[in-house]
């Protein structure tokens, strides 16, 4: 599939191995003593052990627990001989941005990796927080650029929806849609806040890449980033990024965030699988359409 897909959060990569899986396979990613960020199939060559139960050397190699073979990314060396072997290699390109690290398969071209929106920018805070759901990565995406399920799922006192409140001003242009949203009244945010109203802003980016700007006042926005690795057709590692550009700490929309992602996981796990690519449209579905039918060529070109 084209488009790049974060494997994991290079920010929190040091020297200790760590096994990642995408689509069902396993690879081991870790720094190197040049704190370059490494990555090879988890399996050693030799037997199969789990290269990320070793260790990594003063050299940067990775070391397999069970008989001691070294590995980098593209050479192998055999315990007792004295040559190493340039015998290894990764189907795709790998980049380290934005404290995620993004894999693509190799021959495609096209531009770089979504960018993280204002993560850089002065007055922004930036937080991470990551989780597994169990469910496709597609059905996870049309639930984050869904603007109408917040009404539902999310109207509770953590949440920003409000029972039957209908997005209005609705504008959808290729892969953005934007709408205002009136928030729950009764909600800890919105009274924390004073909303009254809301100004929204969803895109994504083939193939699992989501991000929102909330306006809640004038210049003051909230930003959650989302971006999906498929651990296997139906389990997802989801992280999320939250920026802020006013008082209230990261960490309280960490705490929200999690709130929110729990409401949406009920909802998501036990969604009909057989429902990828299908079902009855909905008002304000336009994005949700666009996303699958751009998924569709993508997967099936």
């Amino acid at each position: 599939m084209e488009g790049w897909i974060a494997l994991t959060r290079t920010s929190t990569l040091g020297t200790q191995p760590r096994k990642v899986t995408l689509s069902s396979r396993d690879y081991v990613v870790w720094r190197n003593h040049n704190n370059e960020v490494q990555i090879t199939s988890d399996a050693c060559r030799h037997r199969g052990a789990s290269l990320s139960k070793g260790k990594v050397l003063q050299d940067g190699s990775i070391e397999c627990p069970y008989h001691g073979w070294k590995y980098t990314e593209n050479r192998l060396c055999r315990p007792w001989v004295a040559d190493c072997a340039d015998m290894l290699q990764i189907d795709f390109d790998k980049k380290d941005q934005n404290g995620l690290l993004w894999i693509r398969p190799k021959g495609l071209v096209g531009p770089d990796p979504p960018e993280v929106p204002h993560m850089i920018e002065p007055g922004f805070n930036t937080m991470w927080f990551e989780t597994t759901i169990k469910q496709s990565a597609q059905m996870i995406i049309e639930n984050g650029i869904d603007p109408c399920h917040a009404s539902w799922v999310h109207a509770n006192p953590l949440g920003f929806g409000t029972a039957g409140e209908k997005p209005s001003n609705v504008i959808h242009k290729g892969h953005t849609i934007e709408f205002d949203y009136v928030p729950n009244r009764e909600a800890l945010s919105t009274k924390m806040f004073g909303l009254s109203t809301t100004h929204n802003f969803h895109a994504f980016v083939l193939p699992y890449t989501t991000w929102s700007d909330v306006v809640v006042h004038g210049d003051k926005v909230l930003m959650t980033y989302v971006t999906l690795c498929p651990i296997d057709e139906f389990t997802t590692r989801m992280f999320v990024g939250f920026s802020q550009n006013f008082g209230v700490p990261s960490s309280l929309f960490v705490l929200m965030g999690k709130a929110i992602v729990e409401q949406d996981r009920v909802i998501l796990e036990n969604l009909d699988p057989s429902f990828r690519f299908k079902g009855m449209n909905g008002e304000h579905d336009e994005l949700v359409v666009t996303y699958r039918e751009a998924l569709q060529n993508s997967i099936f070109k």
